[in-house]
C-alpha cells in the first residue's frame, strides 16, 4: 500500500492517536446508561480498533495495548483478562509465523535494530559537556556526523527537514537538551501524571474517577510510545496528549479534597482575622467602651 496509511510517516502517528483514544472510548462506553449510547460507543470502539489494525504500526500496537490494559485492569477486570489473553495469543501467533516485522526474533536480529543500537552507542559516547547540556534544539544530527553513514529516512514538513534517526523521543531530548533538559522534561511528565493518578483514586466526585483513569492510561500509552518513535514531532498526537493531560490535571485541582480543605481553611482564617480586626473598632465607638467590653469578656462585673 505505497503512499497509503501503511506509510510509516502516517501510520505510526495515526496508530498512536487511535491508541490514545481507546481508553476514552472505553470510558464513554462504560459510563453510558442508555442502550443507544452503548451501541454508539461500541461502534466507535470497533471502528477505532479496525483502523488501528490496518496501520501495521508496531509501536502503535504497543501503546494501544498498554493504554487499554491499564484502563481495564481497574474498571473492568473481565475485559482486562480477555484483552490480555487476546494480546498473548497474537504475540505467540506472530512469533510462530516467523514474520520479520512482528516476531521478536525478527525484530531483534533485523538490520534496523542493529543500526539503532549502534546509534544509541554513538549518542551515549558523546563528550560529557554535550551529554550534560545537549547540542541545542534540532542540531543533534550534527553531533553524529561521521559516526554512522548518512541517513535517508527524513520527514519533510514544508521547508523544514526533520531527521528521524533516533526513533526514541527520550534519547532525542537527551541529545538536544542534555541530562539537565531530560530531567526537567521527565519532571513535568511525572508531576502531571502523579496529579492525575491521585485524582483518579481520591477525587471527591466519584463519577470523574473513571475519566481521570482513562486520561492517565492514554498519557501512559503515549509516553511508552516515545521509547520507539519520535511522537512529540507530530502536532496532532502531541496536542491531543497535552489536552488530555491538562484536562486531567485541571479536574483534579478543582475537585481534589485536599485542595478544597486548604481553600476552606484559608477562608476560615481570613474570616477570623477580619473579625478580630473589627472588634477594636467596635469597642472604641461610644468612648470608654473598650474597658467595659474587655471587662465583660473577662468576667468582671460593672
Amino acid at each position: 500500500m505505497p503512499g497509503g496509511i501503511r506509510n510509516a510517516n502516517r501510520a505510526t502517528p495515526a496508530a498512536l492517536y487511535l491508541g490514545m483514544m481507546l481508553p476514552i472510548l472505553l470510558y464513554l462506553r462504560l459510563s453510558s446508561g442508555r442502550r443507544q449510547g452503548q451501541l454508539l460507543w461500541n461502534g466507535g470502539l470497533l471502528l477505532a480498533t479496525a483502523c488501528l489494525a490496518v496501520t501495521f504500526s508496531r509501536s502503535g500496537y504497543i501503546a494501544a495495548f498498554i493504554a487499554t490494559l491499564m484502563f481495564l485492569v481497574r474498571w473492568h477486570r473481565l475485559a482486562f483478562r480477555g484483552a490480555l489473553v487476546v494480546g498473548i495469543v497474537l504475540i505467540v501467533m506472530a512469533e510462530l509465523s516467523g514474520s520479520p516485522r512482528f516476531s521478536v526474533r525478527g525484530i531483534v536480529t533485523s538490520p534496523q535494530a542493529v543500526r539503532m543500537v549502534e546509534l544509541y552507542a554513538a549518542v551515549l559516547s558523546a563528550p560529557p559537556e554535550d551529554l550534560l547540556l545537549g547540542v541545542s534544539w534540532r542540531n543533534w544530527h550534527t553531533a553524529l556526523e561521521g559516526a554512522l553513514p548518512p541517513i535517508q529516512d527524513e520527514l519533510r514538513m514544508g521547508l523544514v527537514s526533520l531527521p528521524r534517526t533516533l526513533k526514541n523521543m527520550y534519547l532525542t531530548f537527551l541529545v538536544e537538551h542534555g541530562v539537565v533538559g531530560l530531567f526537567f522534561v521527565l519532571l513535568v511528565f511525572i508531576t502531571a501524571l502523579k496529579t492525575v493518578y491521585e485524582g483518579s483514586i481520591g477525587l471527591s466526585e466519584h463519577s470523574l474517577r473513571p475519566l481521570l483513569w482513562a486520561i492517565f492510561s492514554s498519557a501512559l500509552g503515549f509516553m511508552v510510545n516515545m521509547l520507539f518513535f519520535d511522537s512529540a514531532y507530530f502536532i496532532a498526537v502531541q496536542v491531543t496528549f497535552w489536552l488530555l493531560l491538562g484536562l486531567g490535571v485541571g479536574i483534579t485541582l478543582v475537585f481534589e479534597r485536599s485542595a478544597l480543605r486548604s481553600y476552606r481553611w484559608l477562608e476560615t482564617q481570613l474570616m477570623v482575622e477580619m473579625e478580630r480586626s473589627a472588634e477594636p473598632a467596635a469597642d472604641q465607638t461610644g468612648g470608654g467602651g473598650t474597658y467595659r467590653s474587655q471587662g465583660e469578656r473577662s468576667g468582671v462585673g460593672a
